[in-house]
C-alpha cells in the first residue's frame, strides 16, 4: 500500500522523538516543498476576464472566481454587499470590505472586463483593469493548501441560489504573488506572460484544463458550457469546478502520499500508537497516530535492494504483517522478483527495535517447498492455473496458543497445481518454518490473496483481499467454504490490528481514471478511514467507524426535523457525516437519501436506497450502485451514518454493514431526504462537519 500524512503534528512527533532517540535527525521526519503546488499560497492574485450579464447585476453575489479549502474561500465577486459592485468574497465576509460606500458601481454587461484581487498580507486590492477600484486591510488573511479547489461561476461549494454568477468568462488565472497594476496591464488572455501564473484556464478549444497543470482536469455542471473559446453560465446551477492539485494531498480523514498513491495496508498497535504500514512505489510506507484521526509520516521502512537484477526482492516489496518477541519487531514481507531464479515471490524478513529503523535478515528468507505448495523451479509451470493462483506471498503470522508455536497463512497454491490454499507454516522461535498442509483451500475463481487471520468471540476469521471473508469455530476448522462479505464498493486488501479493546481494520480505496466515476478502477489510492470489526453473531463480521472518527465530526451544522421527510432540500458543504435514524417505516417504504446534488438541478449526485419490503439497501449513482440484502427489522429504526470526505463515501448501517464508494463527479450542496414509495418518518437526525483537530 502506499504512504501516510506529510503535515507533521508536533504532539504527535514529540513522543516519537523522544521514545526514539536514534530517529531524532532522520531527514525523512521532514519533507521538502516540491514546487508552488507544494506550500501553502499566502500571498495571491485572482484575475479573470468576464462579462457579466444583466441578469448577474439583478440578482447579486455571484462568484466569478474562487479558491476555496474546507470552509475557507477568497472569491472575486459582484455586487453582494452593493449591487453591481465588485469585491472580494469571503467565508462569512471575513476579508470582504466592510464599507463598500465608495466601491463604485458598474455596468459591465458590454464588454470583456478584467478584474483581479489581490491579496499581499494583509492588504487586499481589487482592480478594474488594472485600475484601483478598491483597497482595504483586512485582520487574518488565509493561505490555501493543496487540498484546494476553483470554482468559477459558483461563490463557495455550498452556496444559495444568489451565490451564481451569470456571464461569460474569457479566461482565469491564480498568481502565488501579488501582482501590482503595471504587471496586470501586461497581462493579455491568451499569453502566458511574466510572472507564470500558478493557474490558468483559457478553455480554448473547448478544454477544461488547467494549462499549468496544477489542478485537476475541471467539470462543468449545470448547464454551464464552453463556446467560441469562452466559459458560458447562465446563473443559478451553473458553475465550473476543479478539483485539488493532484501533485500533493492536505492532511485529510482519508491519508495518501505525497506522489502516488496509497496500497496494501499492514496496521500495528503498539504503546498507544496507530501504526499504519502501506505499500508505496514498491515499498512500505509508514504513518503513525495516537487518534487515528491526524497522522504523522515516518521514514519508508522498506524498499527492495535493487543491487542485484536476480535478487530476492529486487522488483518490490509486498505485502506482509509483522509481530513482536521479546522486544524485538519481526517484518514479514513477500519479496517479489521474477528473475529471481528460486522463485519469483518468497517470504523475507526484517526486523527493528524501534518500529522505525529496519534490517533484512536475509539468510531468513524461504521459497515454496515444492511438496506441499507449488514452486515453479521445482514443480514447473502450471499451464491451466491463472498466474494470480501461481503465488506464495502475503505472509501473516499469528500465535497460535493453543500450539504454543507462530503461525505463518499465506497466499499459496497446492504442488499439483489443483486447488488455490491459505497456505500454513508454524515456527517456534520465528525463524526456523515448517510447512505444513493449508489450513483451507478454496474454489479456483475466488482470490484469497493478503490473507489477514483474528480471533473474535471464540472464532477465526480470515479476510482477503477484496472484502471477502470465511470463517471457523476453532482453527482446526471445518472453515466455511462460502465465503461472507464484510463490505461492499471499493474497498480493498484491508487487514487489521488490535489495540487490546478493539480489533481496527485499515484499507484502500482505489482510484479511478480520469477522475471520474466512469473511470476504470486503478491499484491504490486512499487509505480508508480506520473502522472496528466485529462479530455481531458466529460467523458474521461487521463494521462501525471507530469512536474516535464520529467525534471529530462534533460541529453539528444542520438538524433534520424529526417526522416525515423534509419537503426540501438541505444545503451543505462538500464534506460531512450525516447520523440520521429511519423509523416508523411502512411495510412498502423505500427511502431515498440523495447528497452532493447540484444546486438547482433534479439530477446528479449520489444516493443511498433502503428498500424495506426486500432488506436491500444500495450506494451508488448514475455509473455504480453497490447493493447487499442487509439482515434488520424494518419494524425497529434504522440507523445511517454517512460519510462524504472528498471523493471517498463511507456509509454504515446500523453500525454492522459498509458501503464504500468513490465519488468524483458531484460535489453540489443539496441533500434530500424522501420517500420513493410508502412512508417514512426521521428521528435524531443532523449533518456533522470536522471541529479542530486533536492534539
Amino acid at each position: 500500500m502506499k504512504s501516510f500524512l506529510r503535515s507533521i503534528w508536533l504532539s504527535l512527533l514529540l513522543p516519537l522523538l523522544l521514545a526514539t532517540s536514534a530517529a531524532e535527525n532522520h531527514p525523512a521526519f521532514t519533507r521538502p516543498e516540491t514546487g508552488a503546488a507544494s506550500r501553502k499560497i499566502g500571498d495571491k492574485t485572482l484575475v479573470a476576464w468576464c462579462q457579466p450579464d444583466r441578469a448577474a447585476f439583478q440578482q447579486g453575489g455571484g462568484g466569478v472566481l474562487t479558491i476555496q479549502e474546507g470552509e475557507h474561500f477568497d472569491s472575486i465577486v459582484l455586487g453582494e454587499r452593493k449591487s453591481g459592485s465588485w469585491m472580494a468574497g469571503s467565508e462569512l465576509f471575513k476579508r470582504t470590505q466592510e464599507d463598500q460606500s465608495n466601491s463604485p458601481q458598474t455596468n459591465d454587461t458590454g464588454e470583456i472586463v478584467q478584474i483581479a484581487v489581490v491579496y499581499q498580507d494583509k492588504n487586499v486590492t481589487i482592480y478594474r483593469n488594472a485600475e484601483i477600484y478598491a483597497e482595504y486591510t483586512v485582520e487574518e488573511p488565509v493561505a490555501f493548501g493543496a487540498a484546494s479547489e476553483v470554482l468559477m461561476g459558483w461563490r463557495h461549494f455550498g452556496g444559495d441560489a444568489k451565490s451564481f454568477f451569470s456571464g461569460q468568462i474569457e479566461e482565469a488565472r491564480i498568481y502565488d504573488q501579488a501582482l501590482g497594476p503595471e504587471a496586470l496591464r501586461e497581462l493579455k488572455p491568451g499569453t502566458d506572460g511574466l510572472p507564470k501564473p500558478l493557474a490558468m484556464w483559457t478553455f480554448q478549444n473547448g478544454s477544461l484544463a488547467d494549462s499549468m497543470g496544477r489542478f485537476g482536469e475541471g467539470q462543468l455542471n449545470g448547464k454551464a458550457s464552453i463556446r467560441e473559446g469562452r466559459l458560458h453560465l447562465g446563473g443559478t446551477g451553473d458553475y465550473f469546478a476543479t478539483k485539488a492539485m493532484p501533485s500533493r494531498y492536505e492532511p485529510t480523514l482519508h491519508f495518501r502520499p505525497d506522489r502516488g498513491s496509497a496500497g496494501d495496508a499492514i496496521p500495528y498497535y503498539h504503546d498507544g500508537q496507530y501504526h499504519v504500514f502501506y505499500l508505496h512505489n514498491k515499498a512500505w510506507a509508514h504513518i503513525v497516530s495516537r487518534d487515528m484521526v491526524s497522522w504523522t509520516e515516518l521514514p519508508l521502512a522498506l524498499r527492495g535492494d535493487g543491487t542485484s537484477p536476480t535478487g530476492p526482492d529486487a522488483e518490490a516489496c509486498w505485502t506482509g504483517s509483522l509481530v513482536e518477541k521479546d522486544g524485538v519487531f519481526h517484518l514479514f514481507y513477500t519479496g517479489k522478483n521474477l528473475h529471481d531464479p528460486k522463485g519469483d515471490q518468497k517470504v523475507m524478513v526484517a526486523t527493528s527495535t524501534d518500529l522505525i529503523h529496519w534490517t533484512k535478515q536475509l539468510d531468513r528468507t524461504f521459497y515454496a517447498d515444492g511438496k506441499i505448495y507449488w514452486s515453479k523451479p521445482v514443480n514447473g509451470p502450471i499451464d491451466q492455473v491463472r498466474y494470480h493462483h501461481q503465488a506464495f506471498r502475503d505472509p501473516a503470522i499469528f500465535w497460535n496458543d493453543e500450539a504454543g508455536e507462530w503461525w505463518m497463512l499465506l497466499h499459496a497454491i497446492k504442488a499439483d497445481g489443483s486447488e488455490p490454499a491459505m497456505g500454513l507454516y508454524s515456527s517456534p522461535d520465528l525463524i526456523a518454518w515448517t510447512p505444513r498442509e493449508p489450513l483451507t483451500t478454496y474454489r479456483m475463481d475466488f482470490s484469497g490473496d493478503c490473507p489477514d487471520i483474528f480471533e473474535l468471540d471464540g472464532n477465526w476469521y480470515i479476510i482477503s483481499g477484496n472484502y471477502e471473508y470465511t470463517w471457523a469455530p476453532s482453527l482446526d476448522g471445518p472453515w466455511n467454504q462460502t465465503f461472507g462479505t464484510y463490505d461492499i464498493g471499493s474497498l480493498r486488501v484491508a487487514k487489521t490490528m488490535f489495540d487490546g479493546k478493539r480489533r481496527i481494520l485499515v484499507g484502500w480505496i482505489g482510484d479511478q481514471a480520469e477522475d471520474s466515476d466512469a473511470g476504470e478502477l486503478k491499484w491504490g489510492g486512499h487509505l480508508s478511514m480506520p473502522r472496528e470489526i466485529y462479530a455481531p453473531a458466529p460467523g458474521k463480521l461487521g463494521q462501525r467507524p471507530v469512536a474516535e472518527i464520529v467525534s471529530a465530526f462534533s460541529r453539528q451544522i444542520a438538524t433534520v426535523p424529526d417526522g416525515p421527510p423534509p419537503q426540501g432540500p438541505l444545503s451543505l458543504p462538500r464534506d460531512f457525516m450525516l447520523q440520521a435514524t429511519i423509523t416508523n417505516a411502512s411495510p412498502d417504504a423505500r427511502a431515498e437519501i440523495v447528497f452532493r446534488r447540484p444546486a438547482g438541478s433534479d439530477q446528479g449526485g449520489y444516493h443511498l436506497r433502503v428498500n424495506f419490503a426486500t432488506g436491500e439497501i444500495e450506494l451508488g449513482g448514475e455509473h455504480k450502485q453497490y447493493k447487499q440484502v442487509c439482515e434488520f427489522d424494518p419494524a425497529q429504526p434504522l440507523n445511517v451514518r454517512l460519510f462524504a470526505i472528498g471523493t471517498v463515501v463511507e456509509c454504515f448501517i446500523n453500525d454492522r454493514y459498509a458501503f464504500t464508494m468513490r465519488a468524483y463527479d458531484f460535489y453540489g450542496p443539496q441533500m434530500l431526504i424522501r420517500a420513493v414509495e410508502g412512508d417514512f418518518q426521521m428521528k435524531d437526525s443532523a449533518v456533522y462537519v470536522q471541529g479542530a483537530k486533536a492534539g
